[in-house]
C-alpha cells in the first residue's frame, strides 16, 4: 500500500471551492442587502425580507464549516513505516509507531469516503492529520499497519 493515501481531488476542496463559494455567495448576499430590487424571486419583484438574513446566516455557517473541515485538509503519503504529511509547502514525517488513532471524522454514507482523522504524538506533542482517503480500503489498511506497528487497535 505504499504511496498516496489521500484522494487526488483533495486540493479542489481546499483551494478551489472556498474562494469560489465565498465570492458567489458573498456577492448575492451583498446584493440582497444593497439592491434587493436587482433580484427577482419566483416572479416577485424582490425576495422576501427575511431572505437576506437567511443568506447571511448560511454564509457565516458555510465559512465556519469550510474553516473547520476543508482548510485543514492535508496530503498524506505512506513511505516505509512513516506517513509523509504535506500541508501547504511543508512536509513532515510521522512514524506509524506514534499514531494513536485512525477514525472517520465525517462520512456521508457507507459507500462514499469522507474525512479521516489520524491522531498522533509526534515529537512529544499531540497532533492530528485530516485527509480525504482514496477509498475505504485504504483506511482499513492504515489501521492494520498501525496495529501491527504499535500493538494497539486504533479507535473507529
Amino acid at each position: 500500500m505504499p504511496g498516496r493515501l489521500s484522494a487526488d481531488h483533495s486540493h479542489l476542496g481546499k483551494w478551489i471551492l472556498p474562494p469560489v463559494w465565498l465570492t458567489l455567495w458573498g456577492y448575492f448576499t451583498w446584493l440582497m442587502f444593497t439592491d434587493p430590487a436587482a433580484i427577482t424571486w419566483e416572479g416577485a419583484l424582490q425576495p422576501p425580507r427575511a431572505t437576506k438574513w437567511v443568506f447571511l446566516g448560511v454564509g457565516v455557517l458555510g465559512v465556519w464549516l469550510m474553516a473547520r473541515y476543508l482548510l485543514p485538509l492535508q496530503r498524506v503519503d505512506l513511505r516505509g513505516e512513516s506517513l509523509i504529511v504535506a500541508a501547504w509547502r511543508r512536509e513532515r514525517l510521522v512514524p506509524l509507531s506514534e499514531v494513536r488513532g485512525v477514525r472517520w471524522r465525517f462520512r456521508p454514507s457507507r459507500d462514499r469516503a469522507g474525512l479521516v482523522e489520524v491522531e498522533h504524538r509526534s515529537g512529544g506533542s499531540p497532533g492530528r492529520i485530516l485527509f480525504v482517503p482514496k477509498s475505504e480500503a485504504i483506511v482499513e489498511e492504515l489501521r492494520a499497519l498501525v496495529t501491527r506497528e504499535t500493538g494497539l487497535r486504533p479507535e473507529d
